[in-house]
Order: structure tokens, then sequence, then C-alpha cells
């Protein structure tokens, strides 16, 4: 492989410079070029035959650069490094270096292995110049940044394709709770989402690894959520304000928390925390790690060779996924818009509880609908998840993004929602949505029109149940209140600005909309449900 030849420059740094609020657009860093490399990606449309060039820098951490316990991500391109730091403790802020870089300089000052760092009187939304020469011979100049986030750097030499998973480095900073800490393990890396494989930035699973081989699994309780090996960087990429996901879900897990009965199974949520991404030393972005739904987070049996714990997620909009016509069953993970998740769809196919289930929301006749339905499923977790479909106006939930779970075979189903970026006044391509917007489908229109079990009235008092607390405008806007503030003042909102620069971020724009736009809805919703034994539902319940 040819390298491009590394250029001479001279820099001098006589004095400390420090910079408040600056990003620098325009960085030129002489460097060995990593490769370009095809991937193959699964088109959102097109499964087969679409292809997506992107770079696949080489470069994998044989350089570090490390302050006291923590890696400081670094960017070659746009001259960026990166470093968590604990707000409180800036103005005594004197970490160890720990570094094998040559002629480090960092504020005008030179720094060798082992010296401290005097940051001192410094704020997080300062910088200081930094230069440095790496393992090759290449030349870095650029700022020191910092940041109230946990920082993720991911290493991979392969492309990373939509599946399987490829090998790769993981390493997670994390100095904003109770000790600093890095974690470094080998991981496999792969696409993930559906629309979300067409978007500039991309979502990606990670699985940790004990060694390259990937066939033993580690497992590591991150940034404080559940031990486990399995996770979720999201990209957030459509939504404007880079929270609606993360505050929807805090929002389910608030709501099935007040039920006063059983509903659902395990813990019915998942957590997510804000971290900022470096792939390949490129900085990508603000994203949220997270936990997935699984059989362990649902509290699923195992499956033991016969029908007990299932689990399925809806991926497309289809006539089966909206209830109103079925489809054959497959021979494949994957049948008219739904995917299995558990059992592995690798070890058993098992489509006869869904396909039951459906079979009778489309097929039963009204008094069997309603002296049998609740044999199915939980029907105040049904309530429940309607109520929070509509006033999130999850508009992409009612036939997508649905995951359909049930114990064991014993079990009736309870759902719960996926996939929370389409919500609080945006569709799934950020266009605005209406707040006078009832969301339904065909199940919960027979469900509610029928009045199954007293459905309205318990779909009255449960509303006016969570509108003392819950689903209150100022308990709602402190949410998006709190992360605007993170995500801010940590300045990951300014490096997603510029690395995203075509979404035309305006984060104080956008929470002004929400603020009005949730005023309305609620005031909406207020009327609706009041009146719900009113309601034509075949009218003003949408079907999508």
């Amino acid at each position: 492989m040819l390298l491009t030849p590394i250029c001479i420059i001279t820099w001098g740094l006589a004095i400390p410079i420090i910079f408040n609020n600056l990003y620098p657009m325009s960085f030129r860093i002489d460097r060995p070029k990593g490769v370009k490399l095809l991937l193959l990606v699964s088109s959102v449309l097109i499964f087969s035959g679409c292809y997506e060039e992107i770079e696949i820098d080489t470069r994998y951490p044989d350089s570090y650069l490390k302050f006291s316990d923590i890696y400081a991500g670094i960017d070659f391109d746009k001259g960026w490094v990166l470093l968590p730091v604990i707000k409180e403790e800036m103005k005594n802020y004197c970490p160890s270096i720990r570094t094998n870089l040559y002629n480090l300089n960092i504020g005008g000052r030179e720094y060798s292995d082992g010296d401290r760092l005097n940051l001192s009187g410094m704020l997080i939304g300062d910088s200081v110049s930094i230069y440095f020469v790496d393992e090759t011979g290449a030349q870095f100049y650029g700022y020191l940044y910092f940041t109230t986030l946990p920082v993720i750097q991911i290493y991979c030499i392969s492309p990373i394709p939509d599946e399987p998973k490829v090998l790769c480095d993981f390493i997670l900073s994390d100095n904003t709770g109770e000790k600093s800490y890095s974690i470094f393990s080998k991981a496999g890396i792969e696409l993930r989402g559906r629309s979300a494989l067409s978007r500039p930035k991309k979502c990606y699973g990670i699985e940790l690894w004990e060694d390259e081989s990937g066939i033993i699994k580690r497992k590591e309780a991150l940034l404080s959520m559940r031990k486990d090996d399995d996770w979720i960087l999201d990209a957030m990429y459509i939504d404007k304000s880079r929270m609606r996901n993360k505050v929807s879900m805090e929002l389910w897990k608030d709501i099935c928390a007040s039920s006063r009965f059983k509903n659902v199974y395990g813990k019915p949520y998942t957590q997510s925390k804000f971290i900022e991404l470096f792939l390949n030393s490129q900085y990508k972005g603000l994203y949220c790690i997270s936990e997935r739904y699984d059989r362990k987070q649902l509290d699923l049996t195992h499956f033991d060779g016969s029908l007990n714990g299932v689990l399925y997620k809806s991926e497309s909009w289809t006539n089966t996924t909206k209830f109103t016509s079925l489809a054959d069953t497959s021979v494949s993970k994957l049948w008219d818009g739904w995917e299995q998740k558990y059992p592995d769809p690798e070890e058993y196919i098992c489509w006869r509880p869904l396909y039951n289930y459906a079979d009778f929301v489309i097929h039963s006749s009204d008094s069997e609908f309603i002296q049998e339905f609740s044999d199915y499923h939980n029907l105040d977790n049904l309530i429940d998840y309607f109520l929070f479909i509509n006033i999130s106006c999850a508009f992409d939930n009612m036939g997508i993004n649905m995951i359909y779970a049930r114990r064991s075979k014993n079990s009736c189903f309870v759902i719960y929602p996926w996939d929370l970026d389409a919500t609080w006044g945006r569709n799934w391509n950020s266009t605005y949505i209406d707040e006078e917007y009832l969301l339904s489908n065909r199940m919960f229109n027979r469900f509610f029109e029928l009045n199954v079990n007293a459905s309205n009235p318990h779909l009255q008092m449960r509303w006016n149940e969570l509108r003392q607390k819950i689903i209150t405008h100022d308990n709602l806007m402190s949410r998006f209140i709190g992360y605007y503030h993170l995500i801010t003042e940590s300045g990951a909102i300014n490096r997603e600005k510029i690395c995203w620069s075509e979404m035309s971020l305006d984060l104080s724009d956008e929470m002004a909309y929400i603020d009005s736009w949730l005023e309305n809805r609620i005031q909406y919703l207020d009327d609706i449900i009041q009146n719900a034994e009113n309601i034509d539902w075949e009218k003003n319940g949408s079907e999508n």
C-alpha cells in the first residue's frame, strides 16, 4: 500500500493559547492515510444491490493519550482532542499524563509521560492548543476540548456490515460518576436499524468479547446500566432535539411503575446514557448507548423445546402488523413485517403464538373478542401503551417498532415501545406533526369500540391518574430541559452541529417548539379522552 509523504510543519508554541467555545473548521494533519474500502449496506427499501462508499481509516490505537485513567478521544481530521472531565473538579484538575506520543505540547508547554497537566481555572467551554507527533511520525495540531459526557472510541480495520458483527477495539472512558475509569475490550460491531441504514450518521450494535474470536462474551455494567455484553449505539440522527427517545423511554418507565397492576414482565424499559463517539479516530457525534429488549430484560422463561417465552418486534408497516389482514406464516425469522427475537430463530422458529393472536384480533366475532380478548393480551398494559403512544404522538409505533412479548405459554401478551425518535411533534422524517391527531390501529379500535371489560371508563380513569403527576406539562418539560442543559453545557451539541451540519440543529428553537406542542397536545387529549365513549373509532382512530 502506498502512503502519502509526511510533510514537515513548523509551528511555534511559546505561550499558552486558550480559546472559549472555539471550534476551528480547518486543520492540517500530515499523517499516513487509511485506505478506502467499499461497504455493502442493505437499503431500507431494497435489500440487495445497494452500495455505499465510506472511508475506513486503518489507524489503530497504537498511539494513546491518557489523563490519569481516562483516554482522550482524538479526531485527526478535525484537529480535536476530547477529554471527559467532572465539571465541579475543573478548578483543581491536575491529571497525570500517560502517553507514547512525542513532542507533546499543550497550551505552549512541553509534556512527557508521567507529567501532570495543570488545568486550574479552565472551564468546560474552554479549549487549549495541543500538538504532538505520533509513532508513525505524523504531526497533529489542534485543540484540546472538555466534555462532561463519557467518550467511546471504536477502532475497526474492516468494513462494518449490517450483519454479522466484525472485530473491533472498544474503549469507554467515563469521568462523570463517582469514579474515573476506562474500559478497553475486544468487541463485535455491526450496523443496525432499517431506515437508519440510509442515513449518513449510522446506528451500531456492539457486543463485548473476551478475545478476538468472539466466542466468549464479556459482560460489563457500562455507565451503571445492566451488566451485559450487548449494547446499542443510537445515532438519533432524525431527532432535532437529540433526546426524544431517551425522554420517551423514561416516561414509559414511570407509567409502568405507577400501575397498580402487574401489567408487564421484568424490566419493561431500557436505560440509556449520552456519550460522544469516535470511530477510527474520527468524531462521529452525540450518541446514546442503551440496553436492549431481550429475554433477560423482560424476564421471559427459557426456551426448552416447547413454546415458552417469546419475543417479537414489528419491523415494517404491513397489514399483519396493523391487524387488518393476515399473511401465511414464514419458516424464517421474518414474517410479513415481524421479526422473531426470542427464541433464537437459528434454533427454533415459532410464529404460532403471534399468529394465533393476530388471527383472533382480525377474524374473531365481536362477542368472541369481548369475551376472550383478555386471554390474549393484558388489558392494563394495552391501555398504558395507548396513552403513552398518544401523549408522545409516537406515529411510528402503531404498526412498527412494537415489541410483543409473552412470558410463558400460560401467559398473555404485553406490548412495549421501541425506537421513539419520531415523537413529541415530529415524524419519522423530522417533519412536524399536528397536535390534534389520535393514534390507533385496528386492534385498539376494536378494543375500545367494543368497550372490552369497560375499557373506555378504564381509559379515562387511567388518564386522570397519570395527569396528576406524570403526564403534566411541567413534569415532561423538566425532562427535556434537564437534558438540554446536559448536552449544551458539555459542548456536545456544538460538536454535533459541526459534524452533521446538514441537519441545521437549533436546540433552543426545538425546545420552544416542544414546549408549545406539548401544551396543545395535552389539552387535546384531555378533551378527547374525557369523551372516549363518544369516539367514532373507525373514523377518528387512525389505522395508518
